[in-house]
Formats: structure tokens, sequence, C-alpha cells
């Protein structure tokens, strides 16, 4: 049995307070080893922090060794050799290879790169702009056309 967390979560839904607070027994530790990322540790497996926070400074942070996975998955699956899944199946793994994309093109667009959803939200913005102020959207698009004359 899990002793009680010292520090009660209080909530709008007091029924549901001593059973949040008995399931979810969390010891949360703190290491600002680093302190503008500061790692905080949540579950029952606490002893572990250590070693956690060893591989994360040796090998790369949690959501650089699941884009490594990410990407060896990516590999095999779009590889082909993965023939006669049921329809359940296929639908799990474009689920997976669709998440691959995403996350792909979110780092991109971080990084300030262009991406096609980027651009695909900028349309969107400019169709917004185009009823919320018709003077800026008409400015913005002749300056689009004028960068990129139509040739025929």
């Amino acid at each position: 049995m899990l002793p009680v967390n010292s520090n009660p979560v209080r909530s709008s839904f007091p029924m549901l307070d001593d059973w949040f607070n008995y399931v979810f027994t969390y010891f949360p530790t703190t290491n600002w080893q680093h302190s503008f990322s500061p790692t905080i540790n949540f579950g029952s497996n606490v002893q572990d922090a250590p070693i956690e926070q060893h591989v994360v400074d040796q090998v790369g942070s949690y959501g650089f060794q699941l884009n490594r996975i990410i990407d060896a998955l990516q590999v095999v699956l779009e590889d082909g050799k993965f023939k006669g899944q049921n329809q359940r199946e296929k639908q799990v793994l474009d689920k997976f290879l669709t998440l691959a994309r995403d996350a792909d093109q979110s780092a991109r667009e971080f990084k300030g790169e262009v991406t096609t959803q980027g651009v695909r939200h900028l349309i969107q913005k400019l169709r917004i702009l185009r009823h919320s102020d018709p003077a800026l959207y008409g400015s913005l698009v002749a300056e689009i056309q004028a960068a990129f004359p139509h040739r025929r």
C-alpha cells in the first residue's frame, strides 16, 4: 500500500479529491542540476531518477530518444514489407505514420522552416484577414503577387 500524498490536491470536485490523492500518489523530485531545464519526476519509480537523468545527459532528451525510435519504425513501415494487415492494423499503422510526419513537420515549423502546414495556416489567416481588414489583405496579396509574378 502506497502512502497518501502529504500535499493533497484539492479541486472543485471534492468527492474525487481523496480518490485522486490515493490513486495518484506521487513523490516529486526536482533536479535543479540544469537550472534552466529542471527535471521533475512523478511516479512510483522515483528511485530511478538519477539513472534517468544520466541517460538524458548522455544520450539526449526523451523527445530526442523517441524521435530516433519513430524514425526507425517509419523506415521499417514505409519499406512496404508488411503485407496482409487487416483494416484495423492498417489504420493503426497509418495513424503512426501520420504522427511521425506531423512530429517532423512541427519540429521544422518550430525551427522556422517553411512547411506545407505552415503555408496552409498562412492562407487560412489571410482568408480571415480578407473580411476583418480588407485594406491590409489587399496590400499583402499584392505584395505576394509581386514577389511571385505569374509566367506563361
